[in-house]
């Protein structure tokens, strides 16, 4: 006896030829129909996980202006001015950016860009016009926070993975509260 037999698609309703496996039809559907539901779930899978990437990318973006505006603000003065960490030089709140010691790139965020010690307060043109200073840069940590310091930060940009969804949450949750 064989086990292919006619069958109507449970979508299209159109007889088809299916077959049967111990008893149990394999297929509810024709092969037209099946392929058009894999085609249509691979889209809704591949919608989804940009969704994700653009949602978790709008996440760091929240949280890293979160933690800038807390790092520029950190040291401000009385009279409203933040001294850049490498040129020294005082500066108004709108002429400061949050600057890194080792720089991310284009690479998405790590724990390393949220940590108080690693960024610090920069004028624009150290931070943007000069590459961040990084000799100068990394002289000032040396001095503030010790050599094996800024080893085990240069070791942390290569080693630490990007932030979860969770962690930037609570980055933003931390910061928002500030």
């Amino acid at each position: 006896m064989s086990n292919i037999e006619k069958r109507k698609c449970s979508a299209c309703k159109k007889k088809f030829r299916g077959y049967k496996q111990s008893g149990i039809w394999v297929s509810a559907r024709c092969q037209t129909c099946r392929k058009e539901l894999e085609l249509k779930k691979r889209a809704k899978k591949k919608l989804s996980k940009k969704y994700q990437e653009s949602e978790i990318r709008t996440l760091e973006r929240k949280a890293w202006r979160l933690f800038a505006k807390a790092i520029r603000e950190r040291n401000i003065s009385f009279q409203g001015y933040v001294e850049c960490y490498t040129c020294y030089k005082l500066f108004a709140l709108e002429m400061i950016d949050a600057g890194h010691f080792k720089h991310r790139g284009n690479t998405r965020y790590k724990m390393i860009d949220f940590e108080p010690d690693h960024i610090h307060a920069q004028c624009k043109g150290c931070n943007a016009f000069r590459d961040g200073m990084a000799y100068e840069f990394g002289k000032r940590l040396e001095e503030d926070y010790g050599e094996d310091w800024v080893k085990e930060i240069t070791k942390r940009r290569i080693q630490d993975l990007p932030l979860t969804k969770e962690e930037l949450l609570e980055i933003i949750e931390k910061y928002e509260k500030i």
